[in-house]
């Protein structure tokens, strides 16, 4: 058999009571509010890699934030396309990586099909191996507040 002591503290209870509902609103107000910030809230950016007027089919678009301070990167889709999200304003370093050559399983439905999920090879665009390096590439962009497109032609 279980027995509870509530012992003689007669401002237990209340104590217990007034803290927990601090600790409540004090929650609230933080997913509410939020932690606060600088005002330098970032942003998004989004665009197109292309290599000498093609775009490139596969891989990622690294940008290294306020030197070094972050990297944040973003895949690039089979039409060239890019979108990163919530990235910190500042001074950013670009680097892109292609992968070499890769099966993958395709997702269009109006491709070819012997079977389901057939993996097939992706050929991806080449470019110079200067690009693959933020010392190298010479690619620089500010981001700021807000949504900003950036489109990349390599040459």
């Amino acid at each position: 058999m279980l027995t509870f002591h509530q012992g003689n503290d007669k401002a237990f209870g209340k104590t217990t009571f007034l803290e927990l509902l601090l600790c409540r609103l004090v929650a609230c107000y933080f997913l509410l509010v939020g932690c606060g910030s600088s005002g330098n809230n970032g942003g998004s950016i989004s665009g197109r890699v292309a290599y000498q007027g093609t775009p490139l089919n596969s891989g990622r678009v690294y940008f290294t934030i306020n030197r070094g301070e972050a990297t944040r990167s973003a895949r690039i889709e089979p039409d060239g396309t890019y979108l990163l999200k919530d990235i910190s304003a500042g001074k950013t370093q670009i680097a892109v990586i292609v992968p070499p050559a890769y099966q993958a399983t395709s997702n269009d439905p109006t491709a070819p099909s012997f079977g389901a999920n057939l993996p097939t090879m992706v050929d991806p665009v080449t470019i110079p191996k200067r690009y693959s390096s933020i010392a190298t590439s010479g690619l620089t962009l500010t981001v700021t507040d807000g949504s900003a497109s950036h489109h990349m032609n390599l040459d």
